[in-house]
């Protein structure tokens, strides 16, 4: 189902799914935040689908239901998965991170998509291959773009929230894997609004734990 579909639909269950809901495509349009052709022309698709009737008034069909159940289950499935976790040792990198981290083509989309400006620096835990790799084949990471400046172009990396821990102390970060980097599946990067040795006082060949 598309989208805008799916949208209209639960629009609809807001007012009920049992009785045929009064609803004119004006207030549809309205709720939406569409026009009023727009509005229209999804509950003709809809009704289409098999998915509404619009015989005295609108009504959510059998086969609507059974898509609002489908999104109703795998919402429900997402929001009981547990976090994912691994544990890696404190090493000390080549310092690129640092200079990577100042640069304002990844600091503004880190603020829009994570919510947070990293500070200036990664910090490198090391890691089984076998942990690296699931981490790196991770599809739920999103994307930050690579971009132009100075007449040189920097790559885009991966990321992914997540809460790097020592024992009982936690502190907010994100996962990244960058497309370009020296390292191997057996590095793994966070970053973190703060400088996350300090914050958690950790030292070479200490263990973190990050919440993924």
């Amino acid at each position: 189902m598309k989208p805008q579909h799916l949208t209209a639909l639960l629009a609809i269950a807001d007012h009920g799914l049992v009785a045929p809901v009064q609803l004119t495509t004006q207030a549809l349009a309205k709720q939406l935040g569409l026009s009023q052709q727009s509005a229209s022309r999804l509950l003709s698709e809809l009704e289409q689908e098999k998915c509404i009737s619009r015989e005295s008034g609108i009504t959510i069909t059998t086969k609507g239901k059974a898509v609002l159940e489908s999104l109703r289950d795998r919402l429900n499935s997402a929001f009981q998965q547990k976090p994912k976790q691994f544990s890696g040792a404190v090493k000390t990198g080549l310092g690129e991170g640092a200079y990577y981290m100042k640069m304002d083509g990844y600091k503004r989309q880190f603020e829009r998509k994570l919510g947070f400006v990293p500070y200036a620096g990664t910090l490198n835990l090391t890691v089984t291959k076998e942990i690296g790799n699931a981490v790196y084949d991770d599809p739920t990471f999103f994307t930050i773009e690579g971009f132009s400046a100075a007449g040189r172009t920097f790559g885009g990396l991966r990321a992914k929230r997540c809460v790097i821990a020592v024992g009982s102390q936690k502190v907010d970060g994100a996962v990244i894997i960058p497309d370009r980097t020296s390292h191997g599946a057996e590095t793994i990067e966070v970053i973190a609004k703060v400088n996350l040795r300090k914050a958690l006082g950790l030292r070479e060949g200490g263990k973190a734990r990050v919440e993924y």
